[in-house]
């Protein structure tokens, strides 16, 4: 029985993080299950000292490495030889089924639907963000490059909700019983980026035995198993626990704690404007701290501004997020380079500094730091003693 043809391409410079992970490892390894990978390609600027240490394990994994010199800084050609490379792909191997194209770049989304026009099925790899929303729905199936781990405890929290809630309304569509590989599919097929190992489950029937809204059961003669949703039973609604009321008026301290972290030189920017600059930043290479602002905003292309990238960096710096590296120049000065930390729960750390800076300014004022305030301005939210642990 002949096996389905994949090709893969991967956009080295975009997914450094991705590739420090082993994660082309783990996609030839997943995509073995679907078919055979007949054309392996990796494309950068193998000049790049960031990459350059990312050839020997493509190699390995039969990677074709294609070099691509980049003339003007900061402009990936890569993008256009990639682009170029599948469509020629596309056209030539007819018999090629699958295309896996790893970017985290949502430049690539007219690429994703003129491949499905051509009626192929297409897989696409990138990070979690903004740009792989607008992405994802071009492709058959999304995988995401952010380790499960990576997530924060809320962010995971809600996802699970929603795919919770998906799996439920997707399961009221069928005419009773669903086969449940037939019921993943649909899924699949409406949210190519589910992916039940993300919460934990080592099965997709794992994932559907934890729905107290679904019972699962092996079926007689055929021995596949099915999913169902359980008879209807009344809702209890549960207590609301009760909420401290503020030791002072709640506008008012609110207020004294900005202005306090204002006077801290601490900046206040909207969480998803930080998790962008964060998907962005953690592919960045070593580079000297004035130059990072720059980088970010080129990387971006046209997401971030040139002062909200001046006020990300300025919160990733004061959170000691960063490695230090020294880099020789042509002149023989040595230089401090900087790159974000990787595997680092970037929210909560950020919160951390931030708060142990609020904490000094109200001890400084006489003002009490209210938990319920505090809260509101935080960007992940804290059980009591796990707050309490930020402040020692």
């Amino acid at each position: 029985m002949s096996r389905s043809k994949i090709a893969v391409f991967i956009d080295v410079e975009n997914l450094t993080h991705w590739l420090k992970e082993k994660g082309p490892e783990k996609l030839v390894t997943e995509l073995s299950s679907t078919g055979q990978l007949i054309v392996r390609k990796a494309y950068g600027n193998w000049n790049t000292p960031n990459i350059q240490g990312f050839q020997a394990d493509l190699n390995r994994q039969g990677f074709e490495l294609m070099h691509n010199y980049h003339p003007v800084a900061g402009k990936n050609s890569s993008d256009i030889q990639l682009t170029v490379d599948v469509m020629e792909s596309a056209l030539r191997l007819a018999d090629v089924e699958w295309f896996v194209l790893a970017t985290g770049d949502s430049d690539f989304s007219p690429l994703f639907r003129r491949l499905r026009e051509m009626g192929k099925e297409v897989i696409g790899v990138g990070p979690r963000s903004p740009l792989s929303e607008s992405v994802k729905t071009s492709c058959t199936r999304y995988i995401f490059t952010d380790a499960p781990e990576s997530l924060d405890e809320d962010t995971r929290s809600e996802e699970l909700k929603k795919a919770i809630k998906l799996t439920i309304s997707t399961l009221k569509t069928f005419d009773g019983a669903a086969d449940c590989s037939v019921l993943k599919n649909r899924l699949i097929s409406i949210d190519s980026a589910f992916n039940e190992k993300a919460f934990g489950f080592t099965s997709f029937t794992d994932f559907l035995k934890s729905i107290d809204a679904i019972e699962v059961n092996q079926h007689e003669k055929r021995k596949c198993w099915q999913a169902n949703l359980t008879p209807a039973s009344p809702q209890v609604e549960k207590p609301k626990l009760p909420t401290a009321e503020p030791d002072t008026d709640t506008i008012t301290l609110k207020k004294n704690y900005l202005q306090f972290l204002k006077k801290q030189k601490w900046p206040l920017v909207e969480r998803h404007l930080l998790t962008k600059a964060l998907t962005i930043a953690i592919t960045l290479p070593p580079l000297p701290k004035n130059d990072f602002p720059t980088e970010l905003v080129i990387s971006s292309k046209g997401q971030i501004d040139e002062a909200e990238a001046k006020l990300v960096s300025s919160i990733l710096f004061k959170s000691q997020l960063f490695e230090v590296s020294t880099s020789k120049q042509k002149t023989g000065e040595s230089i401090s380079c900087y790159q974000l930390k990787s595997g680092q729960n970037y929210l909560h750390k950020i919160d951390q500094a931030m708060v142990s800076r609020l904490n000094t300014a109200c001890l400084k004022h006489g003002q009490p730091l209210n938990y319920a305030i505090v809260q509101s301005i935080t960007f992940n939210k804290y059980p009591q003693n796990l707050f309490t642990e930020m402040l020692q």
